[in-house]
């Protein structure tokens, strides 16, 4: 488990730790809390400042549970 912070300038607190450490785990499922403590719960089906990034469906089936 990593909480990796700096969402808010492009996610480069979890872009520098994937970079750094992806070739040694391979393949991973990684989970974003993000607007914490708003009252509602949701799946974010995309993500991304400038390019969006979308959630693969197996990923999707997960969430849902």
């Amino acid at each position: 488990m990593a909480f990796t912070g700096c969402e808010e300038t492009g996610s480069q607190g979890a872009a520098n730790l994937l970079d750094t450490h992806l070739p040694e785990w391979g393949p991973i499922v990684y989970i974003n809390l993000d607007q914490m403590g708003i009252g509602e719960l949701y799946i974010r089906l995309s993500e991304g400042m400038l390019r969006r990034y979308h959630v693969r469906p197996q990923m999707l089936d997960l969430a849902r549970g």
